[in-house]
């Protein structure tokens, strides 16, 4: 914990924590920038990274709420663990393409779980994130119950609450 305190401190704030591993991306160091989504995806999920790829999201989602009862229904607190998953994503398929496609698995799916805690229609900044992670997976990569559940938070209007 006193890790992950040092880097919320010496970066500021989660966004901060976002442009880094973007940054570092970008530059190539994406050991480092792995380490870091290691460490904040810790943090806030209570899991090893590796238990992302072993397990269903359901399952998953058991877990974290043993870890922070509430973050089942933190939207930020999901959709951030959902982007540090996408993030992990797009380093691992470098290396193994079958890994990477698991990571953006579950990082939609948490994603769509995330956006369905509020019950209310998308901002312009979740349906760009929605369709970034749609465009990072095979039709068929996607089960049968994200896209239902993806097609219910679509079809909500703005101001109304299904």
């Amino acid at each position: 914990m006193g890790q992950i305190d040092y880097i919320f401190r010496e970066i500021g704030r989660l966004q901060a924590v976002f442009a880094k591993i973007l940054n570092l991306t970008r530059i190539g160091n994406h050991e480092e920038a792995d380490e870091i989504i290691k460490v904040v995806l810790k943090s806030l999920s209570g899991l090893n990274i590796e238990l992302f790829a072993a397990f269903r999201t359901e399952d998953l989602l058991k877990m974290m709420r043993g870890y922070d009862e509430d973050i089942t229904k933190n939207k930020k607190k999901l959709v951030s663990v959902s982007r540090l998953l996408h993030e992990h994503g797009n380093i691992e398929t470098e290396k193994n393409k079958a890994l990477g496609t698991a990571f953006f698995q579950q990082s939609l799916q948490i994603l769509v779980h995330a956006l369905g805690i509020e019950q209310k229609a998308l901002n312009k900044t979740e349906k760009a994130m929605l369709d970034k992670y749609l465009g990072k997976l095979e039709a068929s990569a996607i089960t049968d119950k994200t896209r239902a559940e993806i097609q219910n938070i679509l079809s909500r209007k703005p101001g109304i609450k299904k």
